[in-house]
């Protein structure tokens, strides 16, 4: 008689995997630390421990998500539309000046397969021609109101589209968000920027992920689209580790960063936290903490998801100057959004996204410039004979754990699906990418950011897109 076969063994759960990484971290820094003090005695300075400190953090925040996003990644998932068909939704696209892009966004809206929607574009003043060139488009009714609609019985493939069109004095994102939230008729909200492409099945995977009651917002995988740019090919890798960090930490119900380029949102949900915030340099995440502090307050259970298989595909900055500009609003906006909910930093009733998430934020507020000041720590030890093998050897090991979680980040992006268009099918390049990563764009990153402790005390409060044209994804992925 066979025998019976032994029972899986079951992964470990996900705040077991945290108390695991948090003590391989401090067990590897002590290892650190005693071996400077051994070898180095003397010569160690207050600056080396820094170092060590600030590395620790680094392979220990990488481990951490590449150990959680392992045990919470989802099954693979079929060209085929879900089962049940999802509840119908409201697209909401906020443009400003964006005649370059928003016809070939709104299409990709409009060829979305098995889910019903409506698109709601509101327009915050663009002094183009993005309305005109909208109502041309897909024949919309022109209107003295400034709500254009889509005429009655008009039809995308076969099925009713309805698009409005809503032409509104420049006020900001937020605001602009808010206006197109109020017209929209559907209780699932999903926010696409005027510069994204949708996969054909990207709104009905994600749409999915609301059959689960206690989900009040959601995001799938960002990907950079293709383009022939250096920087952009960078930025393409990093997208890709981000949505792994996502799906790592939505697996401990402490998701704090869903992007606005595609997301999700109940309306219930958006109206109980206030409206997209108007006083906001980044309201998608600044949203996502007025959830958790609504949550907090009410007691209602709460899950934000990531559905990686559910893949839009955005524009990214091309130059430097822009790449900077683009790194210092949203660091600053991390920055004056971790100030404003400074309440919710170990409060039990935020749960883990209180008591684990938001004091790791804390270390990552100050964490570009303790990089860079142990970077240049480096440097100098370097230049000791006694102190180089050790230099050398820390670097080192910064840069083979950079390399190592970003290359099983396109490892497991690829098993979900997503295309990582660096080259040809079997090209080196992506591997490339990913081992120079690690000695030239992560720097460059974390000089971006220094700007941003200024603009977090002063704020700009102009709204301008920062692309210069639209580029286009992976022909592969618009197919599946």
């Amino acid at each position: 008689m066979p025998s019976n076969p032994a029972p899986r063994r079951q992964s470990p759960r996900p705040l077991t995997r945290l108390l695991c990484v948090a003590a391989l971290f401090a067990a590897v820094w002590a290892l650190l630390e005693a071996a400077v003090s051994l070898w180095f005695a003397g010569r160690a300075s207050y600056g080396l421990h820094l170092t060590l400190v600030t590395i620790g953090f680094e392979i220990a925040s990488g481990t951490l998500a590449l150990w959680l996003a392992r045990g919470n990644r989802a099954p693979p998932v079929s060209a085929a539309a879900p089962a049940a068909a999802p509840a119908p939704l409201s697209v909401l696209v906020a443009a400003y000046d964006e005649e370059a892009g928003i016809v070939a966004t709104v299409r990709s809206i409009l060829a979305q397969q098995g889910v019903a929607i409506e698109v709601v574009i509101a327009d915050d003043g663009s002094s183009d021609d993005t309305v005109p060139l909208l109502c041309r488009a897909f024949d919309l009714r022109p209107s003295t109101s400034g709500i254009h609609r889509s005429r009655e019985g008009k039809r995308e493939g076969q099925r009713e589209s309805q698009i409005v069109v809503l032409s509104l004095p420049h006020r900001g994102k937020g605001a602009t968000l808010n206006a197109a939230a109020a017209v929209a008729r559907h209780p699932l909200l999903v926010t696409v920027d005027a510069d994204t492409l949708l996969a054909p099945l990207a709104l009905a995977r994600l749409a999915a992920a609301f059959n689960d009651p206690t989900v009040a917002a959601a995001t799938g995988s960002v990907l950079v689209a293709r383009t022939p740019s250096l920087l952009t090919r960078f930025q393409q890798i990093e997208y890709v580790r981000n949505t792994l960090i996502r799906v790592a930490w939505a697996g401990l119900s402490a998701l704090e960063q869903l992007p606005g380029a595609f997301m999700a949102v109940r309306a219930d949900w958006l109206t109980a936290a206030g409206g997209y915030p108007t006083q906001s340099l980044t309201e998608d995440y600044e949203l996502v903490y007025r959830i958790y502090r609504c949550a907090a307050q009410t007691g209602r259970p709460l899950q934000i998801s990531v559905v990686p298989t559910a893949c839009a595909y955005t524009d990214a900055p091309g130059d430097l100057r822009s790449l900077m500009r683009q790194r210092t609003r949203w660091f600053a906006g991390f920055l004056t959004t971790l100030f404003r909910f400074r309440q919710l930093i170990g409060n039990p009733k935020a749960g883990v996204f209180g008591v684990v998430k938001l004091p790791i934020k804390v270390l990552d507020a100050i964490h570009p410039p303790l990089s860079l000041l142990s970077l240049l720590i480096l440097i100098a030890d370097a230049n000791d004979l006694v102190l180089r093998p050790l230099a050398l050897a820390l670097f080192a090991l910064r840069w083979f754990w950079d390399s190592l979680t970003l290359a099983l980040a396109v490892r497991f992006a690829r098993r979900q699906g997503a295309e990582i268009d660096l080259g040809r099918a079997g090209s080196v390049w992506p591997w490339v990418y990913v081992l120079a990563d690690g000695v030239s764009y992560f720097w460059l990153r974390q000089l971006a950011v220094l700007r941003a402790y200024a603009w977090a005390v002063r704020p700009p409060k102009q709204w301008k897109p920062l692309r210069s044209a639209q580029a286009s994804p992976p022909a592969a992925d618009l197919a599946a």
